[in-house]
């Protein structure tokens, strides 16, 4: 502020406050004390005469005495002989803000102040008050002033809230994020007191899952949760939520008190949190089942039920029901999570309830153990939650405090391992994709490889494939500083979510992991479970990394992929996850699996797997024959199954000088021969070969102990 500025400024104020007016005030003040309560009224009916609102709601109060009680005080304020600068403005804007909230126009609000001083001019003798109400009309218009800036900062917070829920619509990382970051969001609003986003339990009571507000609402809201004297969605008429979640409709009440559709109960505990007005709002896609509700609490009548409101509302309904479609149609519904129970989880995570367990990989070349994944468990009670039950309740504030700390403590057991057995075992942690554009998290890991002077090639980070890369992200070179750490990187639950070729061959991986989602049907659909894993195998290796197969859970997919040439196999058919206490004593047990080599392996999956990699040479093959008219020699359909096998193992000795067999001698002589015969006559991918092969995979399927 320029000096001259500052110089206006003091005269200003010296006009209307200080101790030279101190003695006219205290006057006027005296003169007046008997009729603020009948000014007050008189002004609020000549303001709901031309405003079309109620007398009582005109000032947004909990009740018409109490309204009456505020502004007589109010008033009384604006004529003492105290008032200063400081304390006027935030008066004003006090007052301007509960005017704007009931869409109380300015014309309105110009007319309302000079009714005002006509009324106390009408009171009081002017020529014995003539210096203190000239003094209260440039307060009033200074007042005026103010309030006329409150309704332009009302309106600038309401277009700060949209962009910020607009921002975190589409960058939220989880469900939980979601709700949790848009309610301190919403909790910001002037008149907006609190608020909280629930769902359904399986009985269809309405369970909040995040809540923003002071602490008195968040205890009588969570206890009410608790206590199941929430909305229940299967009784259509039973209050505010679920008139929404049936109807689809935003449902407000601007006075909880006289609302018939709530109730009782519930409105007496709204009663107790001192809550006057609500608004309930569906999140869903249009025509479709709400998938939460956001209930908006005030302690003013018609704070965020108020019509002022109402653009917004909408506005953040139709921002919050795409930020939950796009998040559910990537990652799916997440588990349902009470605040309370949220709470308690968070609380053990940062209490020492974490606990890391440790799954054994078998490397499939050497058939040693020689790293174990780490994986996160939450201790509660007598229970051991897995990540399943509790990440839904973690915010990505939590995700990053649970990567910390389990990290560190994931190096501390690695060096308690090689102190106290002398194993030198390298460990993985799964760090989300979000981590990248999160600093907290290479800090994170930097600091926890200095202090525990773990050698960085011990430590591998698994980087979720099941989650969306951030956007606008020069993933590669976020990657890059991770590496230069002298980590390794995996790609893990490949096959499951967002993998490209491109993100394949440019990213610093250096092992990718097949997700078990792909494995999981391998003995429904043997033959394209076994072509996929192959397929996988082979671009990872051709790309330079190491390939690991998850969910391995029997001896006979563990045989095949051996043949398929995966390089590491991981699940409970090698160990299941175990505390870590538990890991030296079961590796010195030596109790792997009996795994035979390759060419000895005589299971369904085994044999699938090599009659996979056949017709994988084969197709190179025969996608090599001449065709008719390429090189004059006709293209020929053979009728004798030999000739049709040494035409194949001919054309294969010509390409790598090896001859191309069946490798499936125990198989039945005449499938055999009808399935060469339909590979080299019609080709892999024709019907005949598909009815051959059928037949073939039945005859080894009738000889298989397994089966």
């Amino acid at each position: 502020m320029q000096q001259s500025d500052r110089q206006n400024s003091a005269t200003d104020a010296s006009q209307l406050y200080g101790p030279t007016w101190a003695g006219d005030m205290r006057a006027l003040s005296l003169a007046l004390q008997n009729d603020l309560g009948e000014i007050v009224e008189c002004v609020h009916s000549y303001l709901a005469e031309r405003s079309g609102l109620p007398a009582p709601d005109v000032a947004s109060g909990t009740g018409f005495g109490q309204v009456e009680v505020y502004h007589a005080n109010s008033l009384s304020a604006l004529i003492g002989p105290a008032l200063t600068e400081q304390a006027h403005r935030r008066l004003a804007l006090a007052t301007g803000l509960r005017h704007t909230m009931m869409r109380l126009d300015r014309a309105s609000l110009i007319r309302g102040n000079n009714f005002l001083y006509a009324e106390f001019r009408n009171r009081v003798d002017t020529a014995v008050h003539e210096r203190a109400l000239a003094v209260l009309g440039r307060r009033l218009v200074r007042d005026l002033g103010w309030q006329t800036q409150a309704y332009a900062t009302q309106q600038m917070a309401r277009n700060d809230i949209v962009l910020r829920l607009t921002h975190l619509a589409w960058e939220a990382d989880s469900y939980t994020d979601l709700i949790n970051r848009a309610a301190s969001i919403l909790h910001e609003l002037d008149g907006v007191d609190g608020c909280a986003f629930g769902r359904p339990d399986q009985d269809g009571f309405i369970r909040y899952e995040a809540i923003a507000g002071d602490d008195d609402f968040k205890q009588h809201l969570a206890a009410a949760n608790a206590l199941q004297q929430a909305s229940c969605i299967n009784e259509p008429d039973n209050g505010l939520a679920s008139r929404a979640w049936h109807t689809g409709q935003i449902m407000q009440s601007p006075n909880i008190a006289d609302d018939a559709r709530i109730p009782q109960p519930w409105k007496e505990l709204l009663n107790q949190a001192g809550l006057q007005s609500a608004a309930t709002i569906p999140l869903g896609r249009p025509g479709h089942t709400p998938r939460a509700v956001l209930n908006i609490y005030g302690r003013l009548r018609r704070g965020p039920a108020g019509p002022a409101q109402a653009n917004l509302i909408i506005q953040v309904q139709m921002l919050l029901a795409f930020a939950i479609n796009r998040l559910e149609s990537q990652h799916g519904q997440t588990r349902l999570a009470p605040y309370l129970q949220r709470q308690r989880w968070t609380s053990l995570l940062r209490s020492n309830a974490l606990e890391m367990h440790y799954q054994p990989l078998l490397d499939l070349r050497t058939r040693e153990i020689r790293k174990v994944e780490a994986l996160a468990r939450l201790r509660d009670g007598d229970r051991l939650l897995a990540p399943g039950m509790f990440f839904p309740a973690l915010t990505s504030d939590d995700f990053v405090d649970l990567y910390s700390l389990g990290l560190k403590q994931v190096l501390a057991q690695r060096n308690n391992w090689l102190e106290s057995t002398g194993m030198d075992l390298h460990v993985s942690i799964n760090m989300p994709s979000s981590a990248l554009a999160d600093t907290r998290y290479f800090q994170a890991t930097r600091r926890a490889l200095d202090e525990s002077g773990c050698a960085p090639h011990k430590l591998s980070l698994e980087i979720l494939e099941t989650e969306e890369i951030p956007r606008h992200m020069d993933v590669a070179d976020e990657l890059e500083h991770f590496k230069a750490l002298g980590v390794r990187l995996a790609e893990d639950d490949l096959g499951s979510g967002y993998s490209s070729l491109s993100r394949l061959r440019e990213l610093p991986f250096d092992t990718i992991k097949i997700d078990r989602s792909i494995v999981m049907n391998v003995h429904q659909d043997s033959s394209n479970v076994l072509r996929f894993i192959y397929q996988l195998t082979r671009l990872g290796h051709s790309l330079g990394k190491d390939v690991v197969v998850e969910g391995v859970e029997t001896t006979d997919l563990l045989e095949a992929i051996v043949i398929l040439g995966a390089d590491v196999a991981q699940g409970w058919v090698v160990a299941r996850p175990m505390p870590a206490d538990e890991i030296p004593r079961w590796i010195q047990s030596r109790a792997l699996p009996d795994l035979p080599e390759p060419g000895r392996a005589h299971s369904l999956l085994a044999r699938l797997a090599r009659l996979v990699i056949w017709e994988e040479r084969l197709q190179l093959i025969l996608s090599d024959r001449p065709s008719a008219g390429s090189s004059g020699e006709p293209s020929r359909l053979y009728a004798d199954p030999l000739e049709a096998l040494n035409h194949a193992s001919t054309l294969s000795a010509s390409q790598d000088g090896t001859a191309l067999s069946l490798p499936l001698d125990d198989a039945d002589p005449q499938a055999q021969q009808a399935l060469v015969m339909a590979a080299v006559n019609h080709g892999l991918y024709g019907r005949e070969y598909a009815q051959a092969r059928q037949v073939l995979v039945q005859t080894l399927q009738a000889r298989d102990p397994g089966q």
